[in-house]
């Protein structure tokens, strides 16, 4: 029976060794520490899934703990708009009145393919784009998924 609980407290002890440095980097004012907290801790579960194996599903359990961590990730590093910014165009000459023109329709602007000004515009609504579905799609997945890796 002793040896029961020492190896509990030592489990337990490795569990703060583990949390530690999540803990001591934690501030109230951001979401982005909710999110690393919510990462390690499905981090942890993937790796302990896959170590043991002891479900049927456990390597579709591991790729959607995998995909989640990713999307994590992802919004973590907040670089949608650089990726973005390797498209932009490099044109010298800008048409002047490319941007705020109407389409035919009238309610769409017409984004000239030339033009470094709609360019930059196309790219920061294209970042905030990918951005917003990354947010949902993280949420969806967690919605779908996360009942399952945890009893």
């Amino acid at each position: 029976m002793a040896f029961h609980w020492i190896r509990r407290a030592v489990r337990r002890i490795k569990i703060i060794y583990h949390w530690l440095p999540i803990i001591w980097n934690d501030y109230d004012w951001d979401d982005c520490f909710i999110l690393e907290a919510l990462r390690h801790k499905i981090e942890r579960t993937r790796i302990e899934i896959a170590r043991n194996e002891r479900h049927t599903t456990c390597k579709k359990d591991v790729k959607d703990m995998r995909i989640a961590e990713l999307l994590i990730k992802r919004i973590q590093d907040n670089d949608y708009y650089e990726h973005y910014k390797n498209e932009l165009c490099t044109c010298t000459d800008p048409l002047p009145d490319c941007f705020g023109e109407p389409n035919e329709r009238g309610s769409v602007p017409w984004i000239c393919p030339f033009c470094e000004w709609c360019q930059l515009k196309t790219t920061v609504l294209r970042s905030r784009y990918r951005e917003k579905y990354d947010w949902e799609y993280l949420f969806k997945h967690l919605s779908k998924h996360m009942r399952k890796w945890w009893d």
